[in-house]
């Protein structure tokens, strides 16, 4: 029996995987679970955690699959349940989701998302692993199936070639097409003109053939140069528009560094992928220039036609169950491949906690390990590989073999009107199965390349968003801000419940409270990072917002955060956050009276490398809290800002946010368990269990 299988993409999806892999069981194939599951899960961060068993049953139901939560006392009791199932165990030390297919006297059928294909484990083995969870599958009713639909870097290669101009499409179809045929051109060319002039060879007929030999050369040359140009720069065209919109999906989101161990490899796989699918546009010449090669070949005798058209249905027969296999494979290969990327990283970013609790051989072995599973995974992908070049070589000797027969068979009937036909064929056959071999090739690359474009969109990074204008707020200076009524839950959880707020300029206001209370939830929703879901904002007591959010309120503040980070460039060009085109000239120079306050050590000038890898955590924040006080705003904002300071600079950095209060008149927020900035604040704000109480 055939099961279902999908391989999951890193450590925490593979509750995805599974859930694919029963409703692939359960045929319903049509289903495009990657697309729909951040929309029933309303939206819920799925790839931070990955999803729980009542995730899972949720989303079963929404395809029709009834299905239930249970604790496992007795393994063997799964024995009697309807299959697929889905268990969950230990892997690895973190928590981990299987399918088991089928139970058999000792073992069971397994399909476990961190593996290549689908394999039989014995009982035992599975109970020690087994953490006593499963779902199981009580009903399957009729559901609507989903129509396909186009990923966007498949919509993006359908709309670039239908941007092509037609004469543009008919020259490059043209000229690819009659490069292919170039060859028997020149062949049968040759023929004639040797048929014709053999007897009378000259000087003359030998620079003739030499210049027609010549002018099929040149011909040859600046075709391929025009078909290889035209796929380049309608390629470059197509992964520009894919990268732009990667890109700015991750540029939108303020947490995407969370998932930064796998985003590198993301965006290779939008490289290779968006140049697979353009080969579907090549697939369709493939199969033209073949069509007419079986035309042409029937033309010469029906029977060299049957022989192709025989064999390359053989041949597709024998290659089927080896088409979603190499694609399996392949996608394991990018999954391993990344997690191996992600665990190289890691490990050469975090050398220093390695050392100092002497994980350095644990380490090496988790590297080992990755790697085994790279090599095994890249050894499976090559196995494949060689099995179908195998079975293409195969039957394209096979029906030469055939043609050979045929023609021994015809020769030895006196079959002459056959055989004459057979025997000028012979090179057109030839060609034919070298095509044949194209056309597969093509479309082998295209499958594969729809495996990358799924793995990646599994975190919706091509979602579509709509535009939204920016609304300006109308204020020239920030006065007053009051926050009232503001709510916010995050997955279900309540974490900011009718709160108020108010907020006036020549003060200085502390916001302090347990981690996980919401205080960094409120800033992000001041500066409109994030939106709430009840509650109004009031700027200097006339303009009313329901939400930040698509406002330009940043323009009014200045805002530090932990989160923050550096670039390898100079120190003044990272405090003046001119980094991306170091030419331009900034509108605020940098502050040499702050620069001397918060005692730089280095010089303005000074190197400073991708996220301060060369200097001291204090020195980071310092720079960070630089860029954040150059900044000539109405609302300064810090959250947590003096962590890695030494007092001298707390002081000084204080003094600086006193004569922001004082004699700049500006609003300054925050957010510490700094006793002593918490006495120097004109009021707190202390947030508690979704409420906030103020003292001062």
């Amino acid at each position: 029996m055939k099961y279902a299988h999908t391989i999951q993409n890193e450590n925490s999806d593979c509750g995805v995987a599974v859930l694919e892999t029963v409703l692939n069981q359960l045929d319903l194939k049509k289903i495009q679970l990657s697309k729909s599951l951040g929309e029933i899960l309303k939206n819920k961060k799925y790839d931070e955690q990955g999803l729980s068993l009542y995730d899972i049953k949720v989303v079963l139901e929404k395809y029709g699959v009834s299905s239930d939560c249970y604790e496992v006392i007795d393994f063997e009791e799964l024995r009697g349940q309807r299959a697929p199932q889905i268990i969950t165990i230990k892997k690895s030390g973190l928590p981990h989701y299987c399918v088991i297919h089928a139970f058999k006297e000792n073992t069971l059928v397994l399909s476990d998302p961190s593996e290549v294909n689908v394999f039989e484990k014995s009982i035992e083995e599975i109970k020690e692993d087994f953490s006593g969870y499963a779902v199981c599958i009580d009903e399957v009713s009729k559901v609507t199936k989903i129509s396909k639909t186009r990923s966007y870097p498949e919509e993006v290669v359908y709309r670039s070639l239908r941007e092509i101009p037609t004469k543009e499409k008919f020259l490059s179809i043209s000229a690819l097409l009659f490069s292919m045929f170039l060859p028997i051109i020149a062949t049968y060319g040759l023929e004639y003109l040797s048929g014709k002039y053999v007897s009378t060879l000259t000087v003359s007929t030998i620079s003739l053939i030499g210049c027609f030999v010549g002018v099929l050369i040149v011909i040859y040359f600046y075709l391929m140069r025009y078909n290889t140009r035209f796929k380049i720069e309608l390629g470059n065209k197509i992964e520009q528009k894919v990268l732009t919109r990667f890109f700015e999906s991750k540029l939108n989101d303020t947490t995407a560094k969370a998932n930064l161990d796998n985003l590198t490899g993301y965006f290779w796989n939008c490289i290779n992928a968006t140049q697979g699918l353009l080969e579907k546009f090549y697939l369709i010449v493939h199969i033209l220039f073949s069509i007419i090669l079986v035309v042409l070949l029937a033309k010469y005798s029906f029977l060299l036609a049957a022989n192709l058209l025989f064999w390359s249905i053989v041949f597709y027969v024998f290659i089927r169950p080896y088409i979603q296999k190499i694609c399996l494979s392949y996608k394991g290969f990018i999954a391993h491949s990344n997690i191996l990327s992600g665990t190289f990283e890691e490990s050469i970013r975090t050398t220093l906690d390695i050392n100092v609790f002497s994980k350095k051989t644990d380490t090496e072995k988790n590297f080992q390990f990755r790697l085994s599973d790279y090599f095994g995974t890249k050894l499976e992908l090559g196995d494949t590989d060689t099995i179908i070049s195998a079975i293409m070589e195969g039957t394209r000797i096979l029906m030469m073999l055939t043609h050979f027969i045929l023609y021994a068979y015809l020769f030895k009937t006196n079959h002459l009107d056959l055989l004459a036909g057979v025997a000028s064929g012979i090179y057109v056959l030839y060609i034919a199965t070298t095509g044949l071999n194209s056309l597969f090739g093509s479309y082998l690359s295209y499958e594969k390349s729809k495996e990358a474009i799924q793995y990646i969109e599994t975190k919706n990074d091509f979602e579509e968003k709509e535009e939204q204008e920016i609304k300006n707020i109308e204020v020239e200076c920030i006065r007053e801000l009051r926050l009232t009524d503001i709510c916010f839950s995050y997955e279900g959880n309540k974490v900011l419940q009718n709160q108020n707020y108010h907020f006036t300029s020549g003060n200085l206001y502390s916001i302090v409270g347990k981690n996980g209370v919401g205080k960094s939830t409120l800033i992000k929703l001041i500066c409109g990072l994030i939106d709430n879901q009840e509650g109004e904002f009031i700027i200097n007591m006339q303009t009313k917002l329901n939400s930040m959010k698509q406002t330009n309120i940043l323009e009014h503040i200045s805002y530090y955060s932990t989160e923050m980070d550096v670039y390898g460039q100079s120190i003044e060009n990272n405090i003046l956050f001119n980094v991306f085109n170091p030419k331009n000239k900034m509108d605020e120079p940098l502050n040499p009276e702050y620069f001397d306050q918060m005692n730089v050590e280095q010089t303005i000038d000074s190197l400073v490398t991708s996220s301060g890898r060369n200097i001291s955590q204090g020195q980071k924040q310092k720079l960070l809290l630089l860029r954040t006080l150059n900044k000539e705003a109405d609302i300064y904002i810090f959250d947590e800002p003096t962590g890695n300071l030494d007092q001298e600079t707390k002081q000084s950095f204080m003094s600086i946010v006193q004569a922001l209060v004082k004699d700049k008149k500006k609003i300054v927020l925050i957010i510490t368990h700094d006793e002593n900035i918490i006495e120097q604040a004109d009021k707190t704000y202390t947030l508690k269990e979704g409420e906030a109480s103020e003292n001062g």
